[in-house]
């Protein structure tokens, strides 16, 4: 069973608007077990919530001290009420946690956007991560991808019931693989919340588009941090993934050569990691790296 804590740490000198503040964010954990030397720190994609890895968590608990964090302006972390979000703010937060873990080394699983900030937090002199899973993450990303997902995550409907929010849900999960109609129904229930004149909003703040916009991505720039990384890593792609695609993966071999990769049949952008068919693989697989 997973427990919730919060932490509150001081934006980056380079947070611009954001910076000197302090953010308070949330994530989830297991007991602490003694003797458990294994850590893993689980993060999101850019409209999801720590609740993504809650199946994943409950797999990996016997041997693993589970981390999955809300990043700030999702699920139940702060928002930063006007001030631009930044890559760098992200992986300050990110740092505050593995400082709070406080394991020599961790690793890390990343799912989409998470996936990339992994890349860049495994690539840092002296890091942490003893190992890195990307979930279907891309270092070949186009700057077509980064207009429309800015286009897509600035709209977050207002959804008239939770039976609405469902269906949300599966549009969102469409392609992630199959599940069920109780998984559906707990997205729906972590990932939203109650209005105050009626309906349910989508917990992420529209304004993280801002990310794919102007001058904070270019399609370059998680190419050089990518050849950095020294530590083992897993690749999971969907098999028919459009982010992660076949000319982006062989690609980011010819960059890594010593990269493992898993790839599920009939799935998209992104496995959802919440069955045992998805998750068993990378469990064995941090088992033996971690």
């Amino acid at each position: 069973m997973m427990a919730d804590s919060s932490a509150s740490f001081n934006a980056p000198a380079n947070g611009s608007e954001a910076r000197g503040d302090a953010y308070r964010y949330v994530w989830s954990h297991g007991d602490k077990v003694d003797g458990l030397e294994r850590a893993l720190l689980c993060v999101h994609g850019i409209t999801r919530n720590r609740h993504d890895f809650s199946f994943v968590a409950n797999r990996l608990a016997p041997q693993f001290d589970v981390h999955a964090v809300d990043l700030l302006g999702h699920g139940d972390s702060d928002s930063l009420n006007g001030a631009p979000y930044t890559r760098e703010i992200f992986l300050a937060q990110l740092q505050h946690l593995m400082a709070l873990i406080g394991r020599r080394k961790i690793g890390f699983l990343g799912s989409s956007y998470g996936g990339l900030m992994g890349i860049r937090l495994a690539a840092m002199e002296d890091s942490p991560i003893g190992c890195l899973v990307l979930n279907d993450a891309s270092a070949a990303l186009q700057g077509d991808f980064f207009r429309q997902t800015a286009r897509r995550i600035s709209f977050r409907p207002v959804l008239p019931s939770l039976q609405s929010a469902e269906g949300w849900m599966r549009l969102v999960f469409r392609n992630s693989g199959p599940l069920t109609d109780d998984v559906f129904r707990d997205l729906a229930l972590r990932g939203t919340r109650r209005l105050p004149q009626g309906g349910y909003e989508l917990t992420y703040d529209p304004q993280i588009a801002g990310l794919w916009i102007g001058n904070q991505l270019t399609e370059t720039e998680h190419w050089t941090p990518w050849r950095r990384i020294r530590c083992p890593v897993l690749v999971v792609r969907g098999k028919k993934s459009s982010v992660l695609t076949d000319e982006g993966l062989e690609a980011m071999r010819v960059a890594n050569p010593a990269i493992d990769v898993i790839e599920i049949d009939g799935v998209g952008h992104f496995p959802h990691l919440m069955s045992d068919q998805q998750a068993d693989p990378v469990r064995r697989w941090l088992l033996e790296h971690l």
